[in-house]
């Protein structure tokens, strides 16, 4: 039969001491992690007992003990003795608990009154630590120790097989807290750390294939990252963190993404986030760091993220940037983005990589560059027309001719309009303009009983 709240509640004092037999370990174990108010009381339950033990009281005389109510005393130390939080007490919450056990202990076991003991609140540990049974904890250690231990290629194999199948997901937070240098003394010897650790990642690759959701863990995904600053490691974990795709990771894979062999897994980590993932790498547009930015850029231009634009036309300012910003607002290829473009043409070092950039855009740019083509002032129109030859398209043809009297494009015009159309007319506004209008104009059905025969072009 299920177990409510209650019964549950009523449980977790003996479930944090491991006073609980298997099956009902178990249950209250499923039970947390499908109720979140179960969950919040064990996680109380955690800090408070933290909260005791970070405390230091002074020492009483035996003669003193014997002045203080006998149920108070015998209820506090036995309290203190098991390193356990009593139900009575942890009901009255995280707050009210903290001030009722100081004061107590303040009242009851001080002589004469003394000044007040500053809290000391240890870091608080995820949730994970405390699910984490001793059991299980001990089991998948043993089993590691073994693996560090041996070099039987066949006991090794056995042992992988064990912890994968036998115990499956419940061995993860043990294998992460061996990533964690903090704790590798509860796992192996130091001269069989590096090889627990590098067993404890291929075995969370595996689990995490076996069942993505376990890797959504704050407690793995904070320790992969911290390993990334291991050279030896960081292959490894930037594999299991692009398979996780947690978009706020890329913050810190990002910065690995100018490594030949690491950026294809990086990248395809950033496309199975999709669309999330895109506000993280905008911010990083703004990264103080020119590693940072430059490698953002790259994945921008790379999933050409069109909601980047605002951001990579506003940083157009900065001389030393504005190379790769105009190469990535090329490969995105929003044609909006001409008319900034348009105004850094008179930068002739800039030329060649805007002439790039409007070719990649294609002539869906004609429209913004159009007021500019038809403008009066002769310079701007120039810096439009030139723009517009890099664009082998029939849609420029009728701007093309009608910029052939300005004389400083006359050439790169007629040039341009020889590549598109297969004829040389040179300069010849007139009969540029007669061949375009035979392009373009409809042509009649002729009439068979009207005795008119096609002319014989080759004539």
């Amino acid at each position: 039969m299920k177990m409510d709240c209650n019964e549950i509640k009523g449980l977790l004092e003996s479930y944090f001491d491991n006073d609980l037999p298997d099956e009902k370990r178990q249950e209250v174990e499923k039970h947390i992690l499908e109720c979140a108010s179960c969950k919040e009381e064990l996680e109380d339950l955690s800090r408070l007992e933290k909260l005791l033990h970070s405390v230091e009281f002074p020492s009483v005389s035996e003669e003193a003990l014997q002045s203080y109510p006998q149920q108070l005393k015998s209820r506090l130390f036995y309290s203190l003795r098991q390193k356990r939080i009593t139900r009575l007490v942890f009901t009255g919450g995280l707050a009210t608990v903290a001030a009722s056990i100081l004061i107590t202990f303040w009242i009851y076991l001080q002589p004469k009154p003394q000044p007040e003991i500053p809290l000391i609140v240890v870091e608080e540990k995820p949730i994970d630590f405390v699910l984490l049974t001793p059991p299980i904890s001990d089991k998948v250690n043993k089993l590691l120790t073994s693996y560090a231990s041996t070099n039987d290629e066949s006991l090794q194999n056995d042992i992988e097989k064990k912890i994968i199948e036998d115990i499956g997901d419940k061995a993860l937070n043990t294998l992460v807290r061996t990533l964690d240098k903090r704790f590798s003394y509860y796992i192996t010897t130091k001269e069989n750390y590096d090889k627990t650790q590098s067993l404890a990642l291929n075995l969370i690759n595996k689990l995490i294939a076996k069942n993505n959701n376990i890797a959504h863990n704050d407690y793995l995904i904070n320790t992969l990252v911290n390993l990334l600053s291991e050279p030896d490691m960081r292959t490894k974990s930037i594999n299991i963190l692009a398979e996780i795709a947690e978009p706020r990771t890329i913050n810190y894979l990002i910065k690995y993404v100018d490594e030949p062999n690491l950026a294809p897994v990086i990248f395809a980590g950033v496309e199975r986030m999709g669309k999330s993932v895109e506000p993280y790498l905008v911010r990083l547009l703004y990264s103080e760091d020119e590693q940072i930015k430059t490698n953002a850029l790259r994945a921008v231009s790379y999933f050409k993220i069109k909601s980047a634009v605002p951001t990579l036309v506003s940083q157009l300012q900065n001389r030393k940037l504005r190379p790769i910003l105009i190469e990535t607002l090329g490969e995105i290829g929003s044609p909006e983005v001409v008319i900034s473009l348009f105004e850094l043409v008179k930068d002739q070092s800039l030329k060649p990589v805007i002439d790039e950039a409007i070719r990649k855009i294609g002539p869906d740019c004609i429209p913004y560059l159009e007021p500019y083509l038809t403008a009066i002032d002769s310079g701007m129109k120039c810096r439009a027309i030139e723009l517009i030859t890099n664009l082998q398209d029939k849609k420029v043809v009728p701007y093309l001719i009608a910029a052939l009297p300005e004389r400083r494009v006359q050439q790169s015009v007629s040039k341009t309009l020889q590549q598109i159309s297969g004829e040389d007319f040179g300069i010849d506004q007139q009969k540029w303009r007669q061949w375009w209008y035979k392009q373009t104009s409809p042509k009649k059905p002729l009439d068979k009983n009207s005795g008119i025969t096609e002319p014989d072009e080759t004539m």
